[in-house]
């Protein structure tokens, strides 16, 4: 699937609250794998900052992506999470090779 939509989202928990953000996203993850146009939603942690969690994301496309962000879930997720997160930087990638 070349012409996927990548999404690198990297956010790092506030001291503290890394458990709640972690739980919070294994209810995003399992909503978000069976929408119309996800191809992979993983969670990764930093090796030497275990705060910094990487969302690796595909997407059919940039509509589906919107629909994600748009859903009630991810909704739930933002809100959920708003407090306990330091930072958050979000990349959307063309895969070209």
């Amino acid at each position: 699937m070349l012409n996927a939509l990548v999404v690198v989202a990297t956010l790092e928990a506030k001291p503290g609250q890394l458990e709640l953000v972690k739980a919070e996203a294994q209810q995003l993850i399992d909503l978000t794998r069976i929408e119309p146009g996800c191809v992979e939603y993983v969670l990764h942690q930093d090796n030497e900052n275990p705060l910094v969690l990487v969302f690796i994301e595909r997407w059919e496309s940039k509509a589906a992506l919107e629909s994600h962000i748009a859903s009630e879930h991810f909704q739930a997720f933002s809100a959920a999470t708003k407090q306990a997160v330091a930072s958050l930087k979000i990349n959307q990638l063309t895969m070209i090779g």
